[in-house]
């Protein structure tokens, strides 16, 4: 049961000095010495690195550096045809050759912001799709793929303290069609002996996400036994948007509060069930948010004294865990003294 606003207004402004997050994981990158300061002042803990010089400095101001990982395939996922027409829509495929990237972005931007694109988050009445046509990963060939591109992805990032999963979901936000996944689920419906319903599919490509994931976590801590692994469960699953509790990475973030603006109550709610719900053995799940700092873009922006608000909720409902993205502007004038203000590292780093 969703909670009433007048609720969480109230759980708000109850909220305690010195009430802060102690896990901030950052989608950012630390390249150097700066990048690493800035972000460990902040309150980040665990934070995206790039090449020798970005682990070694993460590591030296008390930062958990992680590589990461992107769905692998031999084709990408395969959409039916009138959501292929929207995506190739929004995406201004049409201008491809005839335009300049100036003009083709702007067509993007005017063209998502006039159908209500998301972003891959959960739609509010326009497409439910993700931009990017992600690769297709259910088959056991593709399994094989990621496990080869794992073990190079660790094997190049020796000084890698965790591995980031991002971008392991259906473009569509539910399933795909390409014949390999035809041929998984006609599989999966004999064998459950169910009919071939919406139902029925959303149980299979749910399962079948799952599982992948799962394969993943258990050969990524197999290859390297203590690495930490963290996941955004994005694109969002559509049927059934808060599932991490089924997930075994060492930290789920499941997003609670998108780019785009949700009902504080909808966000109290979403922390709650992600917070105190049921989670694997060894795994925590965290609530995620979504953060754009540069306004006029069809990716909506937030001002800093929204994301105050957001993460005022988060803490009343529970929430002691956060992941965000874009980590770049989380360290912009105006955010970053948000996060220093409600994000405490050990020993009072960042605070």
């Amino acid at each position: 049961m969703a909670m009433p606003l007048a609720c969480v207004l109230l759980l708000s402004a109850s909220v305690a000095a010195g009430d802060g997050f102690d896990f901030l994981y950052s989608w950012g990158r630390v390249k150097d010495e700066e990048t690493a300061r800035a972000y460990a002042e902040i309150g980040v803990t665990d934070v995206g690195a790039v090449g020798q010089r970005g682990f070694a400095a993460a590591k030296r101001h008390g930062l958990v550096p992680y590589c990461s990982y992107t769905p692998v395939g031999p084709h990408k996922q395969v959409l039916r045809e009138d959501e292929q027409r929207q995506l190739d829509f929004i995406n201004a495929a049409d201008l491809e050759g005839k335009a300049s990237k100036v003009e083709i972005r702007k067509a993007r931007d005017e063209r998502r912001i006039a159908a209500g694109f998301r972003y891959g988050g959960e739609p509010d009445g326009g497409p439910a799709l993700c931009a990017t046509r992600i690769a297709c990963f259910l088959s056991d060939t593709n399994c094989v793929m990621a496990k080869a591109t794992l073990a190079k992805t660790l094997a190049k990032n020796p000084d890698a303290e965790g591995i980031a999963f991002d971008y392991i979901g259906y473009t569509n936000m539910r399933s795909c069609e390409c014949e390999d996944c035809k041929r998984r689920l006609a599989a999966f419906l004999a064998k459950e002996g169910l009919p071939e319903s919406e139902e029925s599919r959303d149980r299979f490509f749910r399962s079948s996400l799952v599982g992948y994931v799962n394969t993943l976590v258990d050969y990524v801590h197999g290859v390297r036994p203590g690495i930490k692994v963290t996941i955004h469960l994005y694109p969002a699953f559509v049927p059934d948007p808060i599932y991490g509790g089924e997930i075994k990475a060492d930290t789920v973030q499941e997003t609670v509060a998108w780019y785009f603006q949700w009902p504080d109550a909808k966000i109290a709610d979403y922390t709650r069930r992600v917070s105190a719900g049921e989670h694997q053995t060894g795994s925590v799940r965290v609530p995620f948010v979504g953060l754009e700092a540069t306004p006029g873009k069809a990716l909506a922006s937030k001002t800093p004294e929204r994301l105050e608000e957001e993460l005022r909720i988060i803490l009343a409902a529970g929430g002691r865990r956060l992941g965000v993205c874009s980590g770049g502007d989380m360290l912009k004038p105006g955010y970053r003294e948000v996060f220093m203000k409600y994000c405490r590292r050990p020993g009072g780093v960042g605070k």
